[in-house]
């Protein structure tokens, strides 16, 4: 959240995970998610989790946000891994989990899943000085104008 922002700016990546299983599903391997190339952690980086006894760790500039080994997904329920990100140039960023990288007690994820951030151009912004300018002129042109139409 959001799905779509402007360059330099912050979004959440979060990851879901789901456990059907009746007993918890812990993490015999770190999660390493790596970042799709241009986007990168924040410079707060943000990094926390829902898991239990999880830790989120992820580095200001980073290229990867990672969830400890012995982090546990509760039985028939799910959790969180979430992190800021930006991206510095507009475009599409798609961020994959590969088949077979969450490895945990009860098994691995059997397919892959993807998110898109999309990072639109940034809007153009001016300086209060210069819209107060703008705003003068603007003035003074609406006065020229309806000084020529009255005559």
């Amino acid at each position: 959240a959001p799905a779509s922002n402007g360059p330099g700016l912050s979004s959440v990546l979060t990851l879901l995970f789901s456990n059907a299983n009746a007993v918890g599903a812990t993490l015999t391997a770190a999660l390493v998610d790596s970042l799709p190339p241009g986007l990168v952690v924040f410079a707060t980086p943000g990094a926390a989790t829902t898991c239990l006894g999880g830790v989120a760790t992820a580095a200001a500039g980073g290229s990867s946000v990672t969830l400890s080994t012995g982090t546990t997904i509760q039985p028939g329920g799910s959790c969180t891994l979430s992190v800021n990100v930006t991206a510095a140039t507009a475009g599409t960023y798609t961020n994959t989990i590969a088949a077979g990288a969450l490895t945990t007690t009860q098994g691995s994820n059997v397919t892959a899943s993807s998110a898109v951030l999309t990072v639109a151009p940034g809007v153009p912004t001016l300086p209060e000085w210069a819209l107060i300018a703008l705003s003068l002129l603007l003035a003074a042109a609406g006065v020229t104008a309806m000084r020529k139409r009255s005559a």
